[in-house]
């Protein structure tokens, strides 16, 4: 299927299902795919579901500061860190006529941000969900149930922050031209990727 954008953009907090989403898509269509989350790391999910212990750093991270803090912390980490690394990617995909299309997703795509780049060949959505569908999936993902104490007070402060980001990026889309889509009003993947597809070839 053609497209009109060189760039397709999926932001959004953890665990709304962008990866997902992106993923099919790109496969269902032959474009390629990239994900933020490997161009620099932050400490990263403060869970590992291999048996293998936390990362010392990590649970400091999680254990030491507070929602509000964990969430300054990440938002100045995609800012400068990860967001010139995404802008180069954005700018050497627009600026060409590329064979395939790149679907780019992660939380590092952020509204502000982005609002610079889009254009007639980058275009950017959002998935946001209720705090209830957010806690569900990190739990499940996390293995919860199965946790220390000290594990699940981190996973809770993954949590919190993943909230307070949501908060984040739909308050920045209230004021710029983006869209959001709520996947908690959605009953499957399939639905927010065709959600995805509809208003890209509207």
């Amino acid at each position: 299927m053609n497209t009109l954008y060189n760039v397709v953009l999926i932001g959004g907090t953890s665990h709304t299902g962008k990866s997902t989403a992106a993923q099919s898509i790109a496969t269902r269509f032959g474009w390629s795919y990239q994900s933020t989350d490997r161009l620099a790391r932050h400490p990263g999910r403060p869970w590992r579901n291999d048996n293998s212990r936390v990362p010392q750093h990590v649970a400091e991270h999680y254990l030491s500061l507070s929602p509000e803090m964990l969430l300054k912390s990440v938002l100045q980490h995609y800012k400068h860190t990860v967001w010139p690394l995404v802008k180069t990617i954005i700018d050497s995909r627009s600026a060409t006529d590329p064979v395939q299309p790149l679907i780019l997703e992660g939380s590092a795509v952020l509204p502000e941000m982005v609002a610079e780049r889009k254009g007639r060949n980058v275009t950017a959505f959002y998935l946001t969900a209720s705090t209830e569908l957010l806690k569900k999936r990190i739990y499940h993902s996390s293995q919860y149930e199965l946790k220390s104490i000290n594990e699940k007070a981190m996973i809770d402060s993954f949590w919190e922050r993943a909230c307070l980001f949501d908060e984040y990026v739909t308050c920045s889309l209230q004021s710029l031209d983006q869209i959001a889509l709520n996947v908690s009003k959605t009953s499957t993947s399939d639905d927010t990727e065709n959600q995805i597809l509809k208003l890209l070839y509207e």
